[in-house]
């Protein structure tokens, strides 16, 4: 009920790419069900940041759903910017622009409500809220997709029931597009003023931090360094490969 839209987003998305499982073969033009699929599942990070946002500075309801209606209003906009068919000038680059957008939305999702704030300790466990939930999230649909593949093995091997090999590719989209987003959100804070009071640091995430994620940040950032030194010393220019070890110290940064 707190994030109608994100949970419809998920849903739709899911029914397009499930459709498209069943039916690829038949469609002439599969590139409004894909384009419809992907701003949908864009609507995900969206209305999840705009629904936070408002909860966050306790916009006034009207106000909410204009920005609603504001974010509905650019996934259109984008769907109408993707390539109609094959015969587009250009059907790759619109694609990698949509990438950018849905990495940047999600990487908005991690600091959106505290944007006009300085809760530093609410932004922080904000923010360890979201990764514990994600790895709950991941593990919990795995487990789920897992017993249920294998009951529904189970079922063919000892019965010959007969189940169509895109049933399971079709299980793993529904678990891994609706369960795990209605997974997640499930466990956001429904009042984000009071995780500036909380002063919990789980055990097992300190473990996590400091004996696996802090040793391996410091681990290329000695490669990194040492590469340097010799990009210094010998003046040969760096392999393409660095910038693979600079993405990974930023992501365990």
């Amino acid at each position: 009920l707190r994030f109608p839209l994100t949970l419809i987003g998920s849903f739709i998305s899911v029914c397009i790419d499930i459709y498209l499982i069943e039916f690829e073969k038949d469609a002439i033009n599969l590139f409004p069900l894909i384009n419809a699929m992907l701003c949908t599942a864009l609507g995900i990070p969206l209305f999840f940041c705009i629904n936070v946002f408002s909860q966050k500075l306790k916009l006034q309801k009207n106000k909410s759903i204009l920005l609603k209606i504001g974010g509905a209003i650019i996934l259109g906009l984008l769907y109408l910017t993707l390539p109609s068919s094959e015969e587009t000038a250009n059907t790759s680059l619109p694609y990698i622009r949509y990438t950018i957008y849905n990495i940047a939305l999600h990487l908005l999702v991690s600091f959106i409500p505290y944007i006009k704030g300085r809760e530093f300790n609410g932004f922080w466990q904000y923010n360890r809220i979201l990764f514990t939930r994600l790895i709950l999230s991941v593990v919990y649909s795995g487990f789920l997709y897992a017993g249920i593949a294998l009951a529904m093995g189970a079922m063919q091997l000892l019965f010959d029931v007969n189940i169509a090999g895109e049933t399971y590719g079709e299980l793993f989209i529904f678990i891994g597009g609706f369960f795990i987003t209605w997974f997640f959100i499930s466990g956001m804070p429904d009042n984000f003023d009071e995780l500036e009071k909380i002063e919990e640091y789980p055990f097992g995430l300190k473990v996590f931090s400091q004996y696996i994620l802090l040793p391996l940040l410091l681990l290329y950032l000695v490669i990194l360094y040492m590469y340097g030194a010799k990009i210094i010393a010998l003046w040969d220019w760096p392999k393409g490969v660095v910038s693979w070890l600079i993405v990974a110290v930023s992501v365990l940064g």
